[in-house]
């Protein structure tokens, strides 16, 4: 049998549809760094996240899960629902996180972000889904294993090519939206 890959189902979506869920009570004036990070931050990613907030000189809100996601030390941690980490991720100027989702989200909003994966779990489990998004956007540069100064600042400073991105999302989206279809109808 023929294997087809399809597109994560977050992403046949528009933002438009993301709006109508997202919490509208949550309102953020201050610009500000979301982070989403999963698991506990190694010394490295800890130096990484330290220093996007010295370069950026924004505070960071860290979205948590009431039994999931880390504290983070120097960022205002918030336990958030789905609606409103939809909300704080529009909102945000920048993101950190270390989620598939987060950065599918982030794509979707047209923010900033750096995926952090640590480099032994590269190649394993949901990482490879951030990997294999990436590498079909041309963002693999955003992933950041090793505290690196010149990369990190290049991710900063580098203006993601949002047009170019949304062409490549609604070319990947033809393949999952077809085989869904075709599928409804068997």
């Amino acid at each position: 049998k023929n294997i087809l890959q399809t597109i994560d189902p977050t992403l046949l979506l528009s933002k438009d549809i993301y709006f109508q869920i997202a919490d509208t009570s949550i309102s953020n004036k201050t610009p500000y760094i979301c982070s989403y990070i999963l698991s506990n931050p190694d010394k490295e990613n800890k130096q990484i996240i330290s220093y996007i907030q010295q370069k950026t000189n924004k505070n960071i809100i860290n979205l948590r899960n009431p039994s999931t996601c880390i504290q983070l030390n120097g960022a205002t941690n918030i336990i958030v629902t789905p609606y409103q980490w939809i909300s704080y991720i529009y909102q945000s100027d920048f993101v950190v996180c270390s989620s598939f989702h987060a950065v599918v989200f982030s794509l979707i909003f047209h923010k900033p972000f750096i995926a952090l994966v640590p480099p032994l779990s590269k190649n394993k489990g949901g990482n490879m889904r951030i990997n294999s998004l990436l590498e079909s956007v041309s963002l693999i540069d955003r992933i950041v294993s090793h505290f690196n100064k010149n990369q990190i600042e290049t991710i900063i400073n580098q203006p993601i090519e949002w047009d170019k991105i949304d062409k490549q999302i609604k070319e990947l989206q033809q393949p999952s939206i077809k085989f869904l279809l075709n599928s409804l109808t068997q």
